[in-house]
């Protein structure tokens, strides 16, 4: 049986330190040693989550930016979707006297009011001036509180930072993990199809997979949705205590 398993990277795969255990390491290989195909599923952009893709030494696509790429093994991007100037200038004038930060991500750096913000790190792109921006891939947004954004073709996603502020990503409605990963699927005629995940974004495509893990370590509303807990969290080998299960019980 073709079988696919996709593993979300923060607060899953990942520790709380950003690295991913042995044990994950040596599961995740095994497992693809015996035929499964593992995908990568993140909000990370591409260039902070190929480092991770690499390390464990995958030959699948990879989905970042909550599903708004999708690259193979050579690098190549297979979907992309950017954001008009238009959706940014709506937006930021809706907005623009709650906003406590904005980022704009675009191919050649991220723009922003919050001059040498974590963030950037985050996304693993230099910083730019306004003049620079040009095709828009990703908005960003901080606010000291919840808010409800409601704007014409645009997808809030809470964006799980674990900051004091409210982040949310904005996307093209129609871009999310669960349409990339349904995309891969149907491609590729997986017949079974499991997934980890631990945040809100992750909770429509866990709802496509046929054995879902919520991480122990999962935001509530995650909780939930889903009876299929991992027995241990991201800091202890959650993902791959799960699949060495799954392993077992196939041999």
């Amino acid at each position: 049986m073709k079988t696919l398993i996709f593993v979300d990277l923060d607060g899953t795969l990942l520790d709380s330190n950003n690295k991913i255990s042995q044990k994950n390491k040596e599961v995740i290989t095994k497992a693809k040693n015996l035929g499964y195909t593992i995908i990568l599923s993140t909000g990370k952009s591409y260039l902070n989550a190929r480092p991770y893709y690499d390390e464990l030494g995958l030959d699948s696509y990879l989905v970042t930016s909550h599903g708004q790429f999708i690259h193979d093994k050579d690098e190549n991007i297979i979907y992309s979707s950017s954001i008009s100037k238009k959706v940014w200038d709506t937006s930021f004038e809706k907005l623009k006297n709650s906003i406590k930060c904005f980022y704009l991500e675009t191919t050649e750096g991220v723009y922003s009011n919050c001059s040498g913000c974590k963030f950037f790190s985050f996304i693993s792109k230099k910083e730019i001036k306004e003049e620079q921006v040009n095709e828009i891939i990703g908005i960003y947004l901080s606010f000291d509180d919840e808010i409800e954004i409601d704007i014409d073709g645009i997808r809030a996603l809470p964006w799980e930072t674990g900051d004091k502020e409210f982040t949310y990503s904005l996307k093209p409605k129609g871009i999310s993990k669960e349409a990339a990963l349904k995309w891969i699927i149907e491609k590729e005629k997986f017949e079974y199809v499991i997934g980890f995940g631990n945040g809100r974004s992750d909770i429509n495509a866990l709802k496509i997979a046929d054995l879902p893990f919520a991480m122990k370590n999962s935001h509530e509303a995650v909780l939930e949705e889903f009876n299929s807990l991992t027995e241990f969290d991201n800091d202890h080998d959650g993902v791959a205590i799960e699949i060495e299960k799954i392993i077992r019980k196939e041999q």
